[in-house]
């Protein structure tokens, strides 16, 4: 079901959200060491971690014998095509859920935005002052306990104010980076809601293409009937057992009759899930029984097959933005690229001259029709299946896709995972704009709006 209604009140549009405050925010990640690096120095971790990427999942030697040409011109071809047969074939129509029960069941925009907003908080105080820089009415915002200015404010301080529980009530909190930090396990936060009578764990994930390209590099080990992501599940294993799990179980006991709420972005997204399956087994025996939700934000896919984890599949609500690329990323979507861009490359050698083959690179012309058609017919095919590698999805019963309209206006469609695991990625520049947390509150609170 799409839901577009004309708003009201006129809103920035969406590039508004990125502003100084937010590439003030990115400056200052731990990539960016030195004060002025230069666009080398900037792209250099980013292409460390994709030729791992490449190494480590044998995709290297696949390319091996077909990368005798410039890679990063057909990558551009490939995603003016991509933009073409978008425009043909809407992606969020192909793989929009059918299923009326499950469109009836989702969470509320409110209780998205909620979530979200602990799923930024986990980030620390810098990507909440990115997020807040729209104007919120502060009646419905939980006031601070200090007179303090933003500045002085501590970070407990920051994710009190933005998730609206009071700071006592934030009971683990390890989200700052400093020298005792423990890198064994994912940042995060555990927090009693006694307003909306749950416990809530959100967790970290990542905000850098580095950081992204190396949380895909992995094969998937067996678990829960199935296989699942063998990083993002043994992160999952050691943030539960290690970190959160003792003290979650703690709060449950002591709150009879509240429900456990899982949430992160990113990579913190698809560990959300992972620990969601490990609390659904054996009538959610890990919880003492307890209900669970998980509301996961650009989640990459993680399991397969979902018909192993129902509990797991129905509890869980994914959330994309855009275009962003991190719930289609996965060694088989990235395998699929390359296959496309050796079609690209098949089509220019053969059935092109080299007077038309430059005047293409160069963006003179545009992708002649045959160009378009070999890359739709290939992305309508398989690979053969790599060992180790099989095609995982997203484990949500809804993947609520949303896109700004006209007038920053937004819509949403509910997607199966089981056909975005399909669909593959799309290659585009701006996709890391979209993945930033402060987008998907700016997203929801539209949606909060209209819905």
């Amino acid at each position: 079901m799409v839901i577009a209604k004309t708003s009201t009140n006129q809103k920035p549009g969406l590039g508004a959200v990125l502003s100084t405050t937010t590439i003030g925010f990115l400056s200052s990640s731990r990539q960016a060491h030195s004060a002025d690096p230069s666009p080398y120095e900037r792209l250099k971790p980013s292409v460390e971690a994709f030729t791992k990427f490449l190494n480590t999942t044998g995709i290297e030697k696949e390319l091996k014998d077909s990368l005798g040409f410039a890679l990063l011109p057909r990558l551009g071809l490939l995603s003016q095509i991509q933009t073409i047969l978008n425009a043909r074939f809407d992606r969020r129509e192909l793989s929009r859920l059918t299923t009326t029960h499950v469109a009836e069941e989702l969470p509320t925009a409110h209780e998205a935005l909620r979530y979200m907003r602990y799923a930024t908080a986990v980030y620390g105080p810098t990507m909440i002052a990115a997020a807040q820089l729209r104007q919120h009415d502060n009646s419905s915002k939980t006031k601070s306990s200090t007179t303090t200015t933003q500045r002085e404010k501590d970070t407990r301080t920051w994710i009190s104010e933005h998730v609206q529980v009071p700071p006592d009530d934030i009971v683990l909190l390890d989200v700052d980076y400093h020298e005792g930090t423990n890198h064994d396990h994912l940042r995060h936060l555990v927090a009693v809601d006694h307003v909306h009578r749950t416990v809530v764990l959100s967790i970290r994930g990542t905000y850098n293409f580095s950081e992204i390209v190396v949380d895909i590099t992995a094969f998937s080990t067996p678990c829960f009937g199935g296989e699942a992501h063998s990083e993002i599940y043994a992160m999952a294993q050691r943030l539960w057992k290690e970190a959160v799990g003792d003290t979650i179980v703690n709060l449950l006991k002591q709150n009879e009759d509240y429900e456990l709420i899982l949430t992160g972005h990113s990579l913190g997204g698809g560990v959300a899930s992972l620990i969601n399956m490990m609390c659904q087994q054996n009538q959610r025996e890990l919880v003492l029984g307890h209900p669970i939700r998980c509301f996961a934000f650009a989640s990459p896919p993680v399991f397969t097959p979902l018909e192993c984890i129902p509990e797991a599949v129905q509890s869980t609500t994914n959330y994309i933005l855009e275009q962003d690329v991190v719930s289609f990323l996965s060694i088989d979507s990235v395998r699929h690229v390359f296959h496309c861009v050796r079609t690209i490359e098949e089509y220019m050698q053969t059935k092109m001259s080299h007077g038309a083959r430059m005047h293409l690179v160069l963006a003179r012309t545009k992708p002649p029709e045959g160009m378009i058609d070999a890359v739709m017919a290939v992305n309508g095919s398989r690979l053969a299946p790599k060992e180790g590698a099989p095609v995982l999805s997203i484990p949500a019963a809804a993947n609520i896709w949303m896109k700004e309209q006209p007038l920053g206006e937004y819509d949403f469609e509910a997607c199966d995972s089981l056909i975005l695991s399909w669909i593959g990625v799309n290659v585009d520049i701006e996709y890391f704009q979209y993945h930033l947390p402060p987008r998907y509150e700016y997203a929801l609170e539209h949606l909060m709006d209209q819905v």
